[in-house]
């Protein structure tokens, strides 16, 4: 499966659950609608090998998420919304440490206008709780993990979660959110 999913030209074709659907829903909760009646404003598939899947998914992300001015001294600037460094690690993560043995479900990333989701099939991996998501480390695809390290996606060191809170401390923005449902995994960051 690893090998699929790093080398494939279409692991699709093999594993139907590889992939990552982008949401970009109106408004702040899955039932609001426009005044047309429509529930979200784009939705994007993404399929293809782990590497190219990562970008791919990067790329639409950074067209979907809004900036914001900032003035910092006498500069201004535009900022997104949420912190790149915190995105990044949380879609890295979802790919990385999904459950690939999970069909019928893709990673889904919704965004709304006060927050983005990132839902990775599976609960949380091993020995790894809500309670100690801080404090250990455990990889599900090791082998998968190995290869996005080689490519330089990931550092192994099992601080991605860390990584996610530093930079919402960092660009004040609420802590992240948990949730472990057994079947899925959702990081929420809120803007």
């Amino acid at each position: 499966v690893a090998g699929v999913l790093l080398f494939g030209r279409y692991p699709e074709r093999f594993l139907p659950q590889v992939g990552v659907i982008l949401v970009r829903f109106r408004g702040t909760s899955l039932r609001d609608m426009a005044a047309g009646g429509e529930r979200y404003a784009r939705r994007v598939e993404v399929v293809g090998p782990a590497p190219r899947l990562i970008e791919r998914v990067w790329g639409a992300l950074l067209e979907e998420i809004d900036q914001q001015p900032v003035v910092e001294g006498l500069v201004r600037r535009e900022r997104h919304l949420y912190p790149l460094e915190a995105v990044r690690e949380a879609v890295v993560n979802a790919v990385c440490h999904r459950d690939y043995s999970i069909t019928g479900q893709r990673i889904e990333l919704r965004l709304f206008d006060d927050r983005l989701e990132i839902m990775s099939p599976g609960g949380l991996p091993g020995p790894i709780t809500l309670e100690n998501i801080l404090d250990e480390h455990y990889s599900r695809n090791p082998r998968l993990v190995r290869g996005l390290y080689y490519w330089g996606y990931i550092e192994e060191l099992g601080q991605g979660v860390d990584i996610i809170y530093e930079a919402m401390r960092r660009e004040h923005h609420p802590p992240p959110g948990f949730r472990d449902t057994g079947r899925a995994f959702t990081v929420t960051l809120a803007s």
